[in-house]
């Protein structure tokens, strides 16, 4: 008897703009391999795989460090919270037509349909491409009810959302580790002592399938899952409630099997607090790196903490081969930092970015992420931010705040924007939440972003992977 055949899909993003830094679905990849380990016949269609053969003919664009714009297309009409912010809404990924060839062949190469389709999901507004995967996936095989589950970060955050438009048969919040496993046993009893709920430390889990997936000149690195702060507008602590990290031995042979086999040059690390307990964890790894001479470079798109920069730490990671540094200074602001729950110090920034310019770095290497539009915030405050950034020696990188489903910050959201952002999550986009009048005014945002661009070159710049 053959095994059951599971599908994964991972959808479009559907945004006003998008490019890809570093963006893989590595929590489906992770499940992929544990579905195989457990003899499921696994495929994988990934909307946002910018190297698939298939996009040849729309021409490549890739970019520096194997990042790239993604092929895109006009959506009309726009849904009505795009309209009023006057902005162009866009598929980003496979055309259509690709993703219908995609599931033909993969129908061929399975030997037949599935038996179950698990789909992903990233940002709660990215939604609509949740929606249209799930009706595409309906459509290819509309004689068969093939059970659709949906888990990943919008059906965690925005889960009655999911329930009521996604077209799912079910919603997974949250890890998943239990529910899913629960499911596809009921689902397959013949092979239920096989399926056993992963074990929560990282350091136990296999590989991501990365073999499912075209290009491989950039890979990510996840050596931690978690966060150890309790920011007001941070979702770490929903997505991932336990902070648990590898040793710097097991990522340092999962990076040198990578470089080894698909001849990988970049990597691009996924943790939330990359740097917490960095003597333990990311220095040994930088050593291990220093050691071994691979010709590697890596980058830190979600942001590092800048209190745990040392000139010590800095020097290893110059000569490791970091590129690409994002710190997160987030705001000037003490009383800010206060009400966020979140660390800071200013003395301590600028020491940091001392460290990383004495250890070779330039300033263009070092983006700064600076939060705006958080209720409450003033337009002098983030004018203050962007100073002290590039009085340091850096480069201020204008982030829109997001009002995020289940943080602390999120009450203070609704109570200044009212149901709307609950009921349509386009508007959790900061680059659609920002143009509402309860922020402050679309003009005083374009005014800072070109402030925050005086001193340095204009880049384009991505949103950190999810």
């Amino acid at each position: 008897m053959s095994p059951p055949r599971l599908l994964l899909v991972n959808p479009w993003i559907t945004d006003v703009a998008a490019f890809d830094l570093w963006a893989w679905p590595i929590g489906l990849l992770y499940w992929a391999e544990r579905l195989r380990g457990w003899g499921f016949e696994v495929g994988l269609v990934d909307c946002t795989d910018r190297h698939h053969p298939g996009l040849e003919p729309y021409g490549k664009r890739p970019r520096a460090f194997g990042t790239g714009k993604y092929h895109a297309e006009r959506i009309h009409p726009a849904p009505e919270p795009v309209q009023r912010a006057d902005r162009p809404f866009r598929r980003y990924g496979y055309p259509l037509e690709l993703f219908q060839a995609e599931l033909q062949a993969l129908e061929a190469r399975l030997g037949g349909p599935p038996d179950v389709i698990l789909v992903s999901s990233r940002m709660t507004y990215w939604y609509p491409g949740v929606q249209l995967a799930i009706r595409l996936l309906r459509e290819q095989w509309p004689d068969r009810h093939i059970p659709i589950l949906l888990g990943g970060i919008y059906a965690t955050l925005c889960p009655e959302h999911a329930r009521v438009t996604s077209g799912a048969d079910l919603v997974l919040e949250g890890e998943a580790f239990d529910t899913l496993p629960a499911w596809l046993r009921e689902r397959f009893p013949a092979m239920a002592s096989r399926i056993v709920p992963p074990d929560p430390d990282p350091e136990a889990w296999p590989r991501p399938a990365f073999d499912l997936c075209h290009g491989h000149d950039a890979l990510p690195l996840l050596t931690s899952i978690g966060c150890p702060h309790h920011c007001s507008y941070c979702a770490s602590k929903k997505l991932a409630p336990v902070c648990r990290r590898r040793s710097p031995d097991s990522v340092f042979q999962e990076l040198q099997d990578h470089h080894s086999r698909w001849g990988t040059t970049d990597f691009a690390f996924y943790d939330d607090a990359l740097l917490t307990h960095s003597e333990q964890f990311f220095e040994p790894l930088m050593d291990r790196v220093l050691e071994s001479g691979l010709p590697v470079r890596f980058h830190t798109p979600n942001g590092v903490h800048y209190t745990r920069i040392t000139p010590r730490l800095a020097d290893k990671m110059a000569h490791a081969g970091v590129r690409t540094i994002r710190l997160s200074l987030e705001t000037v602001s003490r009383e800010r930092l206060a009400s966020w729950n979140r660390p800071g110090d200013n003395a301590a920034f600028r020491h940091a970015v001392e460290a990383l310019l004495e250890a070779g770095f330039d300033h263009d290497q070092i983006g700064v992420y600076i939060l705006a539009g958080v209720p409450g915030q003033t337009p002098d405050e983030i004018r203050d931010t962007i100073d002290l950034a590039l009085a340091a020696g850096a480069t201020p990188r204008l982030n829109e705040y997001s009002p995020i489903p289940q943080t602390r910050e999120w009450p203070r959201a609704q109570e200044l924007s009212g149901p709307e952002i609950e009921q349509e999550p386009l508007w959790q986009n900061n680059s659609l939440y920002y143009t509402r009048p309860e922020a402050f005014s679309r003009p005083a945002f374009e005014e800072l972003r070109r402030y925050a661009r005086q001193g340095s070159p204009e880049k384009e710049e991505a949103t950190p992977p999810s």
